[in-house]
């Protein structure tokens, strides 16, 4: 994210080879390696550490460190909170196995299944299951995901205009604009 303009720049894994970051280019990285940076650097599910910069990201992962390493090396130069290895793995987890709205079963599924059974620990943080007609009213707007409670319509005179396919129209993703 750019904060001084307020942008957000995506990058997917075909990308990788062409981007390059602080001199240190990530057309060797793995997804584990990229998702690891991204925790360590800070996300929804754990903060950043303070004072551990981007480029100290990368050329760790660059040099094939793992997590485990990585919070060592650093404990040694500042403050590493007690449990951040803790909490880094259910960051993880959550990225990998968040509970998402399938609308062909019209249930939660995980993003990808985990392994095993999670703990209780872990499947508060993926999010709960719930039931099937809660999480549709969820997905398609009709309830706030917080209280359960139907969603108050702000702009009641909105109408929104016919529907346009969008090239991802053959995986069953189906837009639209409008304005309120």
């Amino acid at each position: 994210m750019n904060a001084s303009n307020a942008t957000v720049e995506y990058i997917s894994r075909a990308d990788f080879p062409r981007v390059t970051i602080d001199g240190i280019s990530l057309s060797d990285f793995s997804l584990a390696q990229f998702r690891t940076m991204a925790i360590l650097r800070g996300c929804d599910y754990l903060p950043k550490l303070p004072g551990f910069s981007l480029s100290t990201a990368l050329s760790l992962l660059h040099q094939r460190r793992g997590v485990e390493q990585i919070i060592r090396l650093l404990a040694l130069e500042r403050y590493v909170p007690q449990d951040y290895l803790d909490n880094f793995r259910l960051a993880e987890k959550c990225f990998l196995h968040q509970r998402v709205y399938d609308p062909v079963t019209e249930r939660l599924v995980h993003l990808t299944e985990p392994d095993g059974e999670l703990d209780e620990a872990e499947n508060a943080y993926v999010g709960p299951d719930m039931d099937p007609a809660l999480a549709k009213r969820i997905a398609i707007g009709d309830a706030d995901p917080i209280s359960f409670e139907p969603m108050v319509d702000i702009c009641p005179s909105f109408v929104p205009p016919v529907r346009k396919r969008l090239p991802l129209a053959a995986k069953g993703v189906v837009g639209t604009r409008g304005r309120c």
